[in-house]
């Protein structure tokens, strides 16, 4: 692979990252609108914080590979 490859694809899987984290907090500013039912408010707010805490650890064990 040249560098000018490897550069490329860098740039591209940063980008793909960059877009991941803007589709998460799209989601998240969904939360206020939703119809939500009988659900209550603070079970879909605990399940938030649980899945970004297990986002949270993956990525740091990840940087600490």
């Amino acid at each position: 692979m040249k560098s000018e490859e490897w550069k490329k694809e860098l740039t591209e899987k940063c980008d793909n990252i960059l877009a991941g984290y803007r589709e998460v907090f799209d989601c998240i500013e969904k939360m206020p609108n939703l119809d939500i039912g009988d659900t209550d408010p603070d079970e879909l707010g605990t399940f938030m914080v649980i899945k970004l805490s297990k986002l949270n650890k993956k990525i740091a064990e990840m940087s600490n590979e």
